[in-house]
């Protein structure tokens, strides 16, 4: 009788162990080691897993990112890219925003979102993207429209943190699960705290949805991140 006893015991303990390592696995591990942006500061690469379907991720340009996906593949559709203008209330595919007057127009204009916004992405396969150099610096001058816009939080941005958008007027917010591939928030109506927090623990290379109730200027301060010649006393 004892030995049955210690036998059912051994098979709960065996069980409690097996459910364990599978929450562990397939629940915890998987946030721990396969994030959706992984950037590192030593060389400057930024890295995304991206989703089948819809996922977010920072404007990309020039020859400065590579990818698993074949995206811009001849034989196969695998996926294209829009970019959201808060100015003409529209999506440009990526090909388009560099033939179009208004774009380029907004781009001399300094407009935040056509240097250091964000993607839409639309993908038939999971697969990674990555910007070999995501480190860039702009002017401390960069605007940003009236209206929705994508929101990239670059290397630059998260090192003055939530503080960027003193200037700004924030209505609303949101923010797009990749994985889950439907909106974090069913109503956009979270409060700007949950904002701020939400965007100062995101890791660098994520993206935000932020309704602006007027232009303004980002709080870059970018002269204040740069070296600093020694100082004579």
């Amino acid at each position: 009788m004892k030995k049955v006893s210690i036998l059912i015991i051994g098979l709960i303990a065996l069980l409690i162990v097996i459910v364990v390592l599978v929450i562990w696995n397939f629940v915890i591990t998987p946030n721990v080691i396969s994030p959706y942006a992984i950037y590192d500061p030593d060389t400057k690469k930024a890295t995304f897993h991206l989703k089948k379907g819809w996922s977010t991720m920072p404007l990309i340009s020039g020859d400065n990112f590579g990818n698993n996906c074949e995206i811009f593949g001849k034989d196969e559709f695998v996926g294209v890219m829009w970019i959201w203008s808060p100015t003409q209330k529209k999506y440009y595919h990526i090909g388009e925003a560099s033939q179009s007057q208004e774009f380029q127009n907004d781009f001399n204009n300094k407009y935040y979102y056509t240097t250091y916004g964000g993607l839409f992405v639309y993908l038939t396969k999971d697969c990674d993207i990555w910007i070999n150099d995501y480190s860039a610096l702009g002017p401390d001058n960069f605007k940003i429209a009236e209206g929705w816009q994508l929101v990239s939080k670059n290397p630059t941005i998260a090192n003055k943190g939530f503080d960027v958008f003193n200037n700004c007027n924030i209505e609303k917010f949101n923010k797009w699960d990749n994985s889950l591939q439907k909106w974090v928030y069913e109503s956009s109506s979270a409060s700007i705290d949950e904002l701020s927090n939400r965007f100062n623990q995101a890791e660098i290379g994520e993206v935000f949805f932020i309704k602006f109730s007027n232009e303004c200027v980002l709080n870059l301060g970018i002269s204040d991140l740069l070296p600093q010649p020694p100082a004579l006393e």
